[in-house]
């Protein structure tokens, strides 16, 4: 774009800002209704609100990434263990739900999405990751990870270099002190439960 500065003509670049992250801890999480694909279900529309009650793991994937293959396969193999904790995940791309729906017949390991366990919600305009903060430059979703409880209040907010993938044990340990913190309102100890038995609490009222 060239801007006329009297005398002289100057070129300027315009650039394209990564979104401000706006999901705050303790914040209410912002209703979401988008297309989304399941296995079974192929498309169909999905919104947040109908997860209440629930814990929510929602995973944002950017594109072209085999990080991506790797997070899909194993959140998909373990995601009982996200059932048996009452905690529904939910994946989240800036895609089309018809470019989603053309990787049904690829396996994950392929870098489709056959096989997966999981919603994949299709933000085909990046509105919503723009509107959690999970929008980088480039207009692609940020490698985040979202975790709200029964009531859709965040209650852990973290994001990754686009490199480096999430785990899933890590995750259920966010998830598993979270509901440990609901029950007791105490703090809980780094690594819970993974390296603290349960029953064991800080002596630290610490709720909301």
């Amino acid at each position: 774009m060239e801007t006329d500065t009297g005398s002289k003509k100057t070129k300027t670049t315009k650039k394209t800002k990564s979104s401000i992250p706006h999901i705050r801890p303790q914040e209410r999480a912002p209703e979401i209704v988008l297309t989304a694909y399941d296995e079974e279900k192929d498309l169909y529309e999905i919104g947040l609100s109908g997860y209440l009650g629930q814990y929510v793991l929602l995973l944002f994937f950017p594109n072209g990434t085999p990080v991506c293959q790797t997070e899909s396969v194993s959140f998909s193999e373990q995601i009982h263990k996200f059932g048996d904790r009452g905690c529904a995940v939910l994946g989240c791309t800036v895609a089309s739900p018809q470019a989603i729906l053309g990787l049904k017949h690829s396996h994950l390991n392929e870098g489709g999405v056959r096989g997966i366990k999981f919603p994949i919600l299709c933000d085909e305009d990046g509105s919503v990751c723009r509107q959690w903060g999970m929008l980088d430059r480039h207009g692609d979703a940020h490698r985040g990870l979202v975790v709200l409880d029964r009531a859709h209040v965040v209650r852990h907010v973290s994001v990754h270099h686009r490199a480096v993938g999430r785990s899933v044990a890590e995750s259920l340990d966010v998830v598993d002190a979270c509901q440990e913190n609901d029950s007791l309102e105490l703090g809980m100890p780094i690594s819970f439960p993974s390296e603290y038995p349960r029953g064991y609490t800080m002596n630290t009222t610490i709720s909301g």
